[in-house]
């Protein structure tokens, strides 16, 4: 044995620790056409936005391949509901731990998931993304090979 065996950063960290929480979403009442301009446009700040009902509840996520798809199935016009209408939205817990996540995002192929209170109520209380689900790994590395130096006086 080369070196100690430890437990995954990720398996001790848990979603809800490093979630954004300070989430922009979408409402699923806006025309496709708005949301292309508004959310998708020159000055898009994000890759993909948790669409919502009127009642807060959280009904998909949404990206430019999935709107795009949507133009041109749907038009223009159509709502942001017509685009999730019999459609399973993954989400995550907060209190998943970090490897879970990153595993099932893995397969599925995401790049981000919600993070809803329960699933029953699918009320949002952040996202994470993959570069999220890193940071656990990181503090680590940085705690086991980042050396300090302290300055005498």
């Amino acid at each position: 044995i080369y070196r100690e065996y430890s437990v995954d950063p990720q398996e001790r960290a848990f979603v809800g620790e490093v979630m954004t929480t300070d989430v922009k979403v979408v409402s699923s009442n806006a025309t496709l056409g708005e949301v292309m301009s508004v959310y998708f446009g020159p000055d898009q700040s994000h890759r993909g936005f948790p669409v919502l009902d009127e009642h807060g509840v959280l009904v998909g996520m949404l990206d430019r391949d999935t709107l795009l798809h949507g133009v041109r199935t749907h038009g223009e016009q159509a709502r942001l509901s017509a685009l999730f209408e019999n459609r399973k939205t993954n989400v995550a817990l907060s209190t998943e731990t970090c490897q879970l996540v990153g595993r099932r995002m893995a397969v599925e192929h995401l790049e981000r998931l919600p993070v809803v209170a329960d699933q029953h109520s699918m009320r949002l209380v952040g996202i994470v993304s993959r570069s999220d689900l890193l940071k656990p790994a990181q503090q680590t590395f940085h705690e086991e090979h980042v050396r300090e130096r302290l300055l005498r006086r």
